[in-house]
């Protein structure tokens, strides 16, 4: 019932910006330069090590999450749904790989602008491109917040 109720936004989202679409196709996969930033900004001593890890062990507690969780694509839900991300494979949804790896960026580059932006349009182009579903982007933002408050120290 969630799901019906929640792929409404997915509609209404895709419906109001069938015109931006192509550039959504674009912005998504700019989530591929998650690892080049972070090994990036290792080398150059922005972030340690730890935060490479407690990425690499995030992304693996996702898809851990999905393999239980189990929960279907907003498209594979809905018919009226279009799935405009034609990489994505009839995987489950929840949580968000893209959005948690966009989330964590963000979180821990919190002070470029830019950054935030970017990443604010790869989390928004999950739901426009009809594979994600709000509370999958939720989920995701919850996992990183918890990684980022409690493994680092801002001191």
């Amino acid at each position: 019932m969630l799901n019906l109720y929640e792929s409404n936004i997915n509609l209404f989202l895709q419906k109001n910006f069938q015109y931006s679409i192509g550039f959504f196709k674009y912005i998504t996969h700019l989530v591929i330069f998650t690892y080049p930033l972070l090994l990036v900004s290792l080398y150059m001593k922005k972030i340690k090590l730890k935060h490479i890890i407690y990425f690499k062990l995030g992304m693996l507690l996702v898809l851990f999450i999905k393999r239980i969780v189990g929960r279907p694509r907003p498209y594979m839900v809905n018919n009226n749904i279009i799935k405009y991300d034609t990489t994505v494979r009839n995987f489950t949804s929840f949580p968000s790989g893209h959005a948690f790896s966009a989330i964590y960026i963000m979180l821990l580059f919190n002070k470029n602008k830019y950054i935030k932006v970017i990443c604010s349009m790869i989390i928004f182009s999950r739901l426009i491109l009809g594979v994600h579903y709000m509370t999958d982007i939720i989920a995701s933002y919850i996992t990183s917040y918890i990684i980022i408050k409690s493994f680092f120290d801002y001191t």
